[in-house]
């Protein structure tokens, strides 16, 4: 048996689960997208290894060959390109590079159509396969570009740990972990082409180690940021199946290799045989995935996870502590004038108690003053209560007036003008309070990239089934680098900031089965928008 090709068939299997999950979740995030494009091409490259493994045709098992290099000229780009999205530094000065990358791999798809790679009429019987070619004098630089590209993928993530929070170094250093296992087994498999380097490609078992990490990191513990919850679904049941099944085969073969070199027969002995090493390899397991934990994090997976779940539920609790200390700070400039309308007239009473008018205009004025000051202390409470979703019909017109009447003290500093362009009044079925958060954090980035004052423009356009809203600045904007992990929970670039402001928003809008997008360039402002379901 061809147990190098059987191990690709794995990765194959496990490589695609990854890009129908990220398919399935809609992950349109560039990590996402990138990370996809990366999976399909290693789900490429490892099933027509597979088949090309065990084919006994030399026609047939070249034309799989074939299918075996086209991705393998891409995969080391696809890579390096996830590399730099994934990285929280900038990496304009990279792009360049990257450029390269896509023109020479494709440059080298051509050569390995035409032969010019291998000599597809020069193959030989090698190990379990009865077709593996000889390489020509150009697949070296294939190679050393291949080691070029991991080489700065792995230094691109090594640099990411010093500028990245805690979470994200936890992520980066698994990426790193897992891509030197899965890189350098992988490369194992160009011995073979050169007769000087007899070498079987022995780390197609150890890529299958990395395909088997990685996935458990992406279901488990969603170092993607896919917003998996799998628990309890069909989903988590058909991957546990998976999981059985892939170590089920491993045990069958490596029972198999065990019976080879031992020579036994009975069905007794190659029972006991794979129970012993199913009972091994369960115990192996466990123990490097703790020594692995503990020597990197100093901690194992499950108490990071805790740590993690506990950080972030404070984290958004400061966050939503810092919104209402905007909201009072505002809100005190607000309540200080009807104080003073009511502190006026309350002297004034005395000497005019016996005007009718007087007591007339002190009553009115005084009640509407004190139902001001009730309304605003109102929404701050309401603002600062438990998050849970209460659906109701209310105005969007009234929620973004309402909102930016909390901020009227913030626009004036600031010297920005408010801009509407209202379409029509539109009820949807929202929680009113959470869309004021949404608004809130959306105005206050808008201030805040403002600072030498700007417009805000705020503009309502309504079909037959949705509301797009859209909130446009002619602030400082955001560089390309940045916006693609605007939403990344504890992604900031603010001193003070939690970098959780923007994740909430995208997770109440995500709760109304709403959509929201930014489109930003640096020194031309930013627009968001905001698409809701409208069940008027």
């Amino acid at each position: 048996m061809n147990f190098y090709a059987v191990a690709n068939g794995i990765n194959s299997i496990l490589a695609l689960s990854i890009v129908i999950t990220i398919l399935i979740r809609k992950g349109n995030k560039p990590i996402h997208l990138t990370y996809a494009f990366f999976s399909l091409l290693l789900f490429s490259w490892a099933f027509s290894y597979f088949v090309w493994g065990f084919q006994k045709d030399s026609a047939i098992a070249v034309f799989w060959l074939q299918c075996v290099m086209l991705p393998t000229c891409f995969i080391h780009v696809a890579y390096f390109h996830f590399a730099l999205i994934f990285s929280t530094i900038k990496t304009r000065s990279y792009k360049y590079l990257l450029t390269f990358g896509y023109l020479s791999s494709v440059v080298f798809c051509f050569m390995s159509i035409n032969n010019m790679l291998f000599d597809s009429k020069d193959v030989r019987a090698i190990g379990p396969f009865r077709y593996w070619p000889h390489a020509s004098n150009f697949l070296i630089v294939l190679i050393a570009i291949q080691l070029f590209f991991f080489v700065n993928s792995m230094w691109i993530l090594l640099k990411n740990i010093k500028y990245s929070t805690e979470l994200q170094r936890m992520r980066t250093k698994y990426f790193i972990i897992f891509a030197m296992m899965g890189w350098l087994g992988g490369l194992t498999n160009w011995f073979y082409w050169y007769d000087a380097f007899p070498i079987p490609p022995i780390g197609n078992i150890v890529v299958t180690f990395y395909m088997i990490g990685t996935t458990y990191l992406i279901f488990k513990h969603d170092i993607l940021g896919l917003n998996l919850v799998i628990r309890k679904t069909f989903l988590y049941a058909l991957l546990a199946l998976f999981i059985t099944l892939t170590y089920t085969i491993f045990i069958f073969i490596f029972e198999k290799l065990f019976q080879s070199i031992v020579g036994y027969n009975s069905f007794i002995a190659t029972l006991f045989a794979a129970v012993t090493i199913a009972l091994l390899f369960n115990q192996l397991r466990a123990i490097l995935s703790k020594m692995l934990d503990r020597f990197f994090f100093g901690k194992d997976i499950e108490e990071l996870s805790i740590e993690n779940i506990l950080m972030k539920s404070e984290l958004e609790k400061q966050d939503k502590l810092k919104a209402v200390a905007t909201l009072a700070s505002g809100m005190a400039h607000e309540i200080k004038n009807p104080l003073t309308s009511i502190k006026t007239f309350a002297e004034y009473l005395p000497e005019k108690y016996d005007d009718p008018d007087f007591r007339d205009k002190f009553t009115r004025i005084v009640v509407d003053e004190v139902d001001r000051v009730n309304n605003i202390v109102k929404q701050l409470l309401e603002f600062s209560k438990p998050e849970v979703l209460t659906l109701k019909k209310e105005s969007i017109a009234s929620i973004l007036d309402d909102t930016l009447n909390l901020l009227n003290n913030n626009l004036l500093t600031n010297k920005i003008e408010v801009i509407k362009k209202y379409n029509e009044e539109v009820l949807l079925s929202v929680d009113k309070n959470q869309l004021k958060q949404v608004f809130l954090n959306i105005f206050l980035n808008s201030i805040q990239a403002m600072s030498n004052g700007g417009d805000l423009t705020i503009s309502t356009s309504h079909n037959h089934d949705s509301l797009l809203i859209t909130v446009s600045d002619t602030g400082a904007g955001i560089s390309r680098e940045q916006l693609s992990h605007v939403f990344d929970p504890f992604f900031t670039t603010k001193e003070s900031g939690t970098g959780l402001g923007l994740s909430i928003v995208h997770g109440i809008i995500t709760k109304h089965g709403g959509k929201i997008q930014i489109e930003s360039a640096e020194n031309k402002g930013t627009t968001v928008s905001v698409t809701l379901k409208n069940q008027s």
